[in-house]
């Protein structure tokens, strides 16, 4: 593995889908989850966004999981990245209602009539400082009854999980990958990756505007976090 390496390596080849379910325990179990809770959200006539939708495969199987209930007619499943080479993923997953950009979620401008919003191992690659904002979009534009699904690489609560919790990962990554290529990889990303702790995902999530009751983790492997927020109108009585 490369010095320098990105996702992108591993686009050109079809190999990124197998490559992230190799290098993230239960990865598969994840990625089901996010198409099952799909079916809870949409709205007819809305639109799904996947922020880093990589090759598009999760998408795909959104909108194929979706696409035949006459209650989702008219919905549009949008997937974002800023990494060219997955295109020949995208040719692969497009469909009459499925549409891939390259784009810079931080810029997007297409946040609006949302039902589903997916982040999937995206935010922690972002410039801390961006995050919020781009959360705060993602809230406003957000359907009532709609959700945001974050899954993200978090830090342990003090040193000693983080140590244990950190080499027990390390020793699955072994099992798929050379020590060679995993500290390869590690070196390459240190730069990129910026973590946080859950707390400080609920804590993001909440200053967005996403109520405490309305949050909720679902997944968890060691370090690795899902989370599903949920969009709720105001009670006015």
């Amino acid at each position: 593995m490369a010095k320098g390496f990105t996702f992108g390596d591993h686009a050109q080849d079809g190999t990124f889908d197998r490559h992230i379910e190799e290098s993230i325990r239960g990865y598969g179990n994840l990625r089901t989850d996010c198409v099952s809770f799909s079916q809870y959200f949409l709205q007819k006539k809305s639109v799904v966004l996947d922020i880093g939708c990589s090759s598009g495969a999760m998408l795909r199987r959104i909108r194929d999981y979706n696409h035949k209930h006459e209650s989702n007619a008219g919905v549009k499943y949008i997937g974002l990245d800023i990494e060219s080479k997955f295109k020949k993923g995208w040719e692969q997953n497009r469909e009459r209602n499925i549409t891939f950009k390259k784009a810079d979620a931080r810029t997007y401008t297409g946040y609006k009539n949302l039902s589903l919003v997916y982040s999937i191992f995206t935010m922690q690659f972002m410039p801390e400082a961006d995050r919020l904002n781009l959360v705060k979009k993602i809230y406003d534009g957000l359907n009532d009854g709609g959700a945001f699904v974050i899954s993200e690489k978090v830090l342990a609560k003090n040193a000693k999980f983080q140590d244990m919790l950190a080499f027990t990962y390390y020793d699955y990554k072994k099992t798929m990958f050379s020590e060679k290529e995993i500290l390869e990889k590690e070196a390459s990303i240190r730069d990129q990756m910026r973590l946080w702790s859950e707390f400080k995902i609920f804590e993001m999530l909440r200053s967005a505007g996403f109520k405490p009751n309305n949050i909720q983790l679902f997944w968890r492997n060691h370090l690795f976090i899902g989370i599903i927020a949920m969009k709720q109108a105001a009670f006015r009585g």
